[in-house]
Parts: structure tokens; sequence; C-alpha cells
């Protein structure tokens, strides 16, 4: 202090370093934080929708069809059908129905889930099969569980046979999450709550 009892420049100086000395201090802790944390959490972020968004999963299709294979009647086929949904790109359910000749009564009955390209309006319909002397019938349909009855003769099989308007698959019109877009979010609120904490220090 200087005679008069103020305090000297040299004083005012050397308090206003040590200021700008701890905030720069603190500003480079602040600094070697956020790199940290931003390690972290990208790691983290992406490890998350690895697991939320992998293609190891079994995707199915949005329809469910009678299943059966070989069963004597359509009764003891949908009494045995579990009810589960067709794998992913099997969206048609296929009928399957052998008859005895003249006689019309059920040999066998298989229903499954196929891929479009297996049944067609032109799989539709009846036929005799030249090695076992039955009459095959085939009918088939693209809403869920639409085969629960089973085609006689071609009337049948035509009228048990339904296909839908073709539409775009859900799974090309839909875009994948970008797997950036979690630990992004996790990012910008790290950073957030970092921000308030540098500036509640650096104002103390």
């Amino acid at each position: 202090m200087d005679r008069t009892g103020g305090v000297s420049a040299g004083g005012c100086g050397g308090v206003g370093m040590g200021v700008a000395a701890r905030r720069r201090g603190w500003t480079e802790q602040c600094g070697v934080v956020v790199v940290c944390l931003l390690v972290v959490t990208v790691h983290v972020g992406v490890s998350a929708n690895t697991v939320l968004w992998s293609p190891t999963r079994s995707p199915t299709s949005d329809i469910t069809c009678w299943t059966c294979n070989n069963k004597a009647n359509n009764e003891d086929c949908n009494n045995w059908a579990p009810d589960l949904k067709c794998p992913i790109n099997h969206t048609v359910c296929q009928t399957v129905h052998r008859l005895s000749v003249p006689r019309g009564v059920s040999v066998e009955v298989s229903k499954r889930c196929v891929h479009t390209s297996v049944c067609t309006p032109h799989h539709v319909g009846c036929s005799l099969d030249d090695l076992t002397g039955q009459q095959v019938c085939v009918s088939c349909c693209d809403y869920s569980y639409c085969n629960q009855g089973v085609p006689v003769n071609g009337s049948t099989a035509l009228q048990l046979s339904f296909f839908s308007p073709a539409a775009p698959s859900r799974a090309a019109t839909t875009p994948a999450p970008s797997p950036f877009v979690l630990p992004g979010l996790l990012w910008l609120g790290t950073l957030w709550a970092l921000r308030s904490l540098c500036d509640v220090t650096w104002g103390s």
C-alpha cells in the first residue's frame, strides 16, 4: 500500500493476472474433459446403435398364414398351424390340396408362407398329377389368415386367391436410421452440461 492507504497499481495487476491464470487453467481442464467425454460418448453411442439397429435380428413380414406340412385334411392342418408371422419377403400364403380322383376326398394338405414369385395367378388352379393320379389344387393370397380354407376345384381355387395391388416394400421405402443419431444426441447433451459447469466455475 502507498502512504495514502490505497492499493498500488502493481497489486491490482497481480490480482488480475491471478484471476486470468486461474481461468486459463480451468479452460484447459474443461477442454481435456470435453475431449474425453467426446470419445466415451461416441463409443457408447455407436455401440448402442449397433445393438438397436443390428441387421442380425430375424425380421418378419407383416403377414401371418396358416401353415402345415402334409396333413391329412384341412382341419388337421389348421389345428396344428402355429400362429407366427411369415419370414421376411415371404408375403403370400400358399395352399396345396391333394384330392383322390374321382371321389374328391382329401389326401394331403400343405400350407406355407412363400415368396411372391412362387405363388402367382399363374399358379392358381387345379391339375392332375400323372404320377399319383391325384388332383392337385393350389390357391394363393396375400393378407393374414387368408388361407384358412382349401381349394377343391378350379372355381374354389380362384375364389380363395387374392392379390393386393403391388406396393413398394417397407424395407425399401424406409431409410435405415443413421448410426450417428444417438451418439450425436448424447454428445450435445454432454456438451451443454459441461458448458454450464465451466460457466459456473469461471463466474466464481
